[in-house]
């Protein structure tokens, strides 16, 4: 490798290592931002005595919306099938 194709690639990879550097950054950020739901979450566990991991009232959660989901569905047919 010529001096210049080294200089070239060692600038390239400079500027490829800025831009993971500031996409870490905005990672962080965001982490930073969403940390307050994992808080709530965490508060929510304390209190919660029949789940002992946020995974689970996660899963508890969809499982629900999912019924209601079903559930409304049934009720709207219901509706139209009594309709004049």
């Amino acid at each position: 490798m010529s001096a210049t194709a080294a200089v070239v690639r060692l600038s390239s990879l400079s500027a490829e290592s800025e831009g993971l550097v500031e996409y870490r950054a905005d990672l962080v950020k965001e982490l930073q931002s969403h940390k307050k739901y994992q808080q709530y979450m965490s508060k929510v566990l304390e209190v919660a005595g029949d789940f002992h991991e946020i995974s689970e009232i996660m899963s508890r959660y969809q499982t629900l919306l999912a019924t209601y989901e079903v559930l409304a569905r049934k009720v709207i047919l219901v509706f139209l099938v009594h309709l004049p």
